[in-house]
């Protein structure tokens, strides 16, 4: 079984009716998953395509459909609405507008389906409640994403185990009777 649909299991447990119905449509506030809400900062652009590009995989991976959201100016190799890599991307022009954009992506691609939004923030949560979706905090799908993006890092050798035994030491060199006369003699001129 794979990864999110293990998670989602414990939110969309009352599941009936086909499985087109039953489809997962997960909706992601990537600024709650860059940074920690009320931090206060808008995440980079770097940042912004690293967690694209890590959503991408996901959705590889995972065969669920997924839409990201971001909040500020569009990135050039991602425009408003269009699919990057399986990822649908969307965009809210200011952080507080994002509970309007969700609930515009829910009632698009949500309608008949299932729904999980992943966020941090109190008022995209509310938002999405309100609408009839769940809610997956932020925090637990980020453990997720980077477990399964660990399992899939190659595999580094072993180290070597400690040894048990540290090597033998060399013996220590005996004084020969020459050096102890060449020494004393050294030391104790007549």
């Amino acid at each position: 079984m794979k990864l999110f649909e293990k998670i989602s299991r414990l939110f969309l447990s009352d599941a009936r009716g086909s499985d087109a119905e039953n489809e997962s449509v997960v909706v992601v506030d990537v600024e709650s998953l860059i940074s920690p809400p009320n931090h206060g900062r808008q995440s980079s652009t770097q940042e912004k395509l690293s967690m694209l590009n890590r959503l991408a995989a996901f959705v590889e991976r995972e065969k669920v459909p997924l839409t990201a959201l971001f909040c500020g100016t569009p990135l050039r190799t991602a425009p408003e609405g269009e699919s990057f890599r399986g990822v649908t991307v969307c965009y809210a022009s200011r952080k507080d507008e994002a509970p309007v954009v969700v609930l515009r992506i829910l009632s698009k691609r949500g309608r008949g389906r299932h729904s999980v939004v992943v966020t941090a923030d109190a008022k995209v949560e509310r938002a999405a409640v309100g609408s009839g979706s769940k809610v997956m905090h932020a925090a637990t799908f980020r453990k997720a994403l980077e477990t399964a993006t660990d399992s899939q890092r190659p595999k580094q050798p072993p180290k070597q185990p400690p040894r048990q035994n540290p090597p033998p030491q060399p013996a220590p060199k005996q004084e020969t009777d020459i050096n102890k006369q060449i020494v004393n003699e050294l030391i104790d001129p007549l």
